[in-house]
């Protein structure tokens, strides 16, 4: 993973280092996403039930997938909340150990439009081929602890199965340490898509790709270099438009090009350019215009 300067967080989408990533194709902006991991201790088994939304504050129904009485002890902003359960293996009722929020909305600051949460450079790291992208994302603090999780999504092929569309086998999540979750994620959401190919043409000289679509791509500003061909175009539109309106409105000359203002110049300029063309195909060198 290459350090980036951060992006953006949004339901639709993951941006930074140059790369969108189509995030909406995990599902979250409709509901959490359930995970469930196992681990034999011996002589009882533990089990850790989350359910993950990152973008969106978690809601009853969400929750709801968690065991018996873990919603109520989920943060009111969590975006990742997990459930640690232990017994269950002999066919005894499993116990609820601890409920933890490893990731919040309080951990995120809110980014241009609704919905949309800046990242620090910290927070986002981007691959440099855009084949994978991690997020670390502070949760609630918890037994004295401040709890994080950490996600790395990595690049997969659609033909990986209906698993990829979502979580399902495929994902692997684990304590990294007593406060920070780790998750493997394999699925075609961490492809990226180079900012670049997303916009292109006259608009590109105006604005930075990333701002032609502030809610997927994140924010940015006009350049100073677009600034300027913006004024300049926007100058000769007034122009003609106003000049044409007054020698059609006062002048009464109402026959097209001749209501053009200065339409004697432009024929001029036309000509000499057209004239010059001709005299160098000739050999005749360039006339001064």
């Amino acid at each position: 993973m290459a350090k980036t300067q951060g992006g953006t967080l949004s339901c639709k989408s993951v941006v930074g280092s140059g790369w969108r990533f189509d995030v909406a194709r995990l599902g979250f902006e409709a509901a959490a996403v359930a995970l469930t991991t196992q681990a034999a201790t011996p002589p009882t088994v533990t089990t850790i039930a989350a359910a993950v939304r990152l973008c969106r504050a978690l809601t009853a129904d969400d929750t709801a997938r968690l065991p018996t009485h873990a919603a109520a002890l989920c943060g009111a902003n969590a975006t990742l909340c997990s459930a640690t359960t232990i017994g269950g293996a002999d066919g005894d009722a499993p116990v609820l150990a601890h409920v933890q929020s490893w990731a919040s909305l309080a951990g995120l600051a809110p980014a241009a439009g609704p919905g949309v949460y800046s990242l620090a450079a910290d927070q986002l790291k981007v691959a440099a081929d855009g084949a994978a992208f991690s997020l670390l994302i502070p949760g609630d603090a918890w037994g004295g602890l401040s709890l994080a999780t950490n996600i790395s999504f990595v690049c997969v092929s659609d033909s990986g199965g209906a698993s990829y569309a979502s979580a399902g086998p495929a994902v692997n999540f684990n304590l990294s340490s007593n406060s920070l979750l780790h998750i493997d994620w394999p699925t075609p959401a961490a492809c990226g898509v180079p900012l670049t190919s997303i916009g292109s043409g006259m608009l590109s000289c105006f604005f930075p790709l990333n701002t032609l679509n502030p809610i997927a791509l994140g924010p940015g500003g006009m350049s100073l270099g677009g600034l300027f061909m913006l004024i300049v175009l926007l100058t000769i539109f007034f122009y003609f438009s106003i000049g044409s309106a007054y020698n059609i409105l006062v002048n009464r000359i109402t026959i097209f090009p001749h209501f053009i203002p200065n339409i004697a110049f432009w024929d001029q300029l036309v000509s000499r350019a057209s004239n010059g063309r001709v005299n160098l195909a000739g050999g005749s060198g360039y006339i001064r215009v």
